[in-house]
Order: C-alpha cells, then sequence, then structure tokens
C-alpha cells in the first residue's frame, strides 16, 4: 500500500459512554469537510483530513485546525463545540532575515511538520520518495527545475546538491539546512546587497501521488550582503604624474 500524508483529531473519549462525534476540519479559517456521527472507534480511521480533502484548493504551509463535538447517540442533538489550536502544517525556515558578509557562508535551516507520503510502504522502498524545494528566484527564475547556483547577480551563491533541500519519506522530520555564500564581487559597495531566496516544489510529484507536496512555496528569505571591502570608506585614491615631457620633436 502506498503512504499519505493525513491529519488526526486527537481527543480522549469518555469512560463507559458511547458517545457519537462530528468531526469539523478547517484550514485557514474556512470550513474544509465534516464528519458527522462517527464512533470513538472509527476517528481514526474514517474522521481524518485527507488530501483529497483540500490539495485542490490550498497548498502546504497553512493552518490547520479541527473541531469536535459529541451526541449521547448518533440521532441526538450535539453538545458544545471543542476546538483545537491551530497546526502550521508544511515547511518553514528558522528565520526569514538574515545579514551576512561577502565571503561569509550561513546555513538557513528549514524545519517540516508534515510527512512525504510515498507510492509504497517498504522499507526499501520509502528511501526512494522525496521531494527537493528547488531554489527559484523571485523575478529572475519562476522554473524550480531550472536552478543555478547563483541566484542573483552579484548577491549570493550557493553550495549544495539539486540547488535547494531534499526530504524523504523516512527523514522529513529532521532540520534541513541550506548553506548560502555572500558573493564575492571585488567591487566597493556603499550599501548592503539584498537577495532573495524563495524555494518551491515542481507542479507534479513523481513518488507521492496525493499531491500533498505539489506546488509548494515557502515565503521570500531575504539575505542582506555587507560589502567585505567596507574597510575603504574615507581613503582616497590620487597619482603624482612627471610633468616634464617633450614633443615628438625632441623639444621640451
Amino acid at each position: 500500500p502506498s503512504l499519505v500524508p493525513v491529519f488526526r483529531c486527537s481527543f480522549d473519549d469518555v469512560p463507559g459512554q458511547t458517545y457519537a462525534y462530528d468531526i469539523y476540519w478547517y484550514i485557514n479559517e474556512k470550513s474544509v469537510v465534516t464528519l458527522p456521527r462517527l464512533s470513538y472507534a472509527d476517528v481514526d480511521s474514517q474522521g481524518l483530513l485527507l488530501p483529497t480533502h483540500w490539495v485542490n484548493t490550498y497548498r502546504l504551509n497553512m493552518v490547520v485546525k479541527c473541531s469536535v463535538r459529541a451526541r449521547l447517540s448518533p440521532t441526538s442533538v450535539p453538545g458544545h463545540f471543542h476546538e483545537s489550536p491551530w497546526f502550521a502544517a508544511g515547511i518553514k525556515p528558522e528565520k526569514t532575515v538574515y545579514h551576512i558578509k561577502e565571503g561569509e557562508e550561513i546555513a538557513i535551516k528549514f524545519t517540516s511538520s508534515v510527512g512525504v507520503g510515498c507510492i509504497g510502504s517498504a522499507d526499501n522502498i520509502k528511501p526512494h520518495c522525496f521531494e527537493t524545494l528547488k531554489v527559484s528566484q523571485p523575478r529572475y527564475q519562476n522554473n524550480p527545475s531550472e536552478c543555478t547556483t547563483n541566484i542573483q547577480s552579484e548577491s549570493l551563491a550557493f553550495e549544495t546538491q539539486n540547488c535547494g533541500i531534499t526530504l524523504s519519506s523516512v527523514n522529513w522530520d529532521q532540520e534541513f539546512y541550506l548553506n548560502v555564500t555572500g558573493y564575492v564581487d571585488n567591487i566597493y559597495n556603499e550599501k548592503d546587497r539584498t537577495g532573495n531566496i524563495r524555494l518551491q516544489t515542481g507542479s507534479e510529484s513523481a513518488t507521492d501521488l496525493s499531491g500533498v507536496w505539489n506546488s509548494v512555496t515557502i515565503p521570500d528569505i531575504q539575505v542582506f550582503v555587507a560589502d567585505k571591502d567596507s574597510s575603504l570608506t574615507s581613503r582616497q585614491c590620487s597619482s603624482w604624474n612627471d610633468p616634464i615631457y617633450r614633443t615628438a620633436d625632441g623639444k621640451r
């Protein structure tokens, strides 16, 4: 069987009772699906928020919430709602603004809260199911399949495989790093240079057929690059020339 990322609404049953439960799912404050009159035994199988409920309307880096109310019986009047906190579903950087110097390297950390699906569940298959978020420069490069190592002329450079970060079905809950270096342009710049980093997946995954990781975009990360040649500030450049010269006929 294949692996599909799902959301589960977790709550405790009431001992000695056979309540029926209504589960409401919300994404970005919008109602997505209602799953009514479930027994507690069916909550983990029939009360899930599935990719088919939302992938055609929403993309990861969204917030998800469930709300539950109980009934004494499937046909009785329901009680009050009990809501979960909002859950940030997606992948995000540790920060969205960084400051580095020319020639300096930083490692931008990313964490994911959603698993990567797979066309199979066998242990020898899952490592081959992965998603790569590739560098896609705002205004310069909109196609993540055509990635270059220099995100913006004379701004930032990368030292990474696949031009981005890759997470698989077996390591998606680990930390991931994108190494970024301030590009050395050997030019005196009065102001800091700015580079924007945008990461996104392709429009259709080859190994996660659920569509959960299709067209996922991480909000832009802004990197300010301080000039390494700033030590030359207030210095002067001058030259001295010997005023003695001769014309072509040998006269001074």
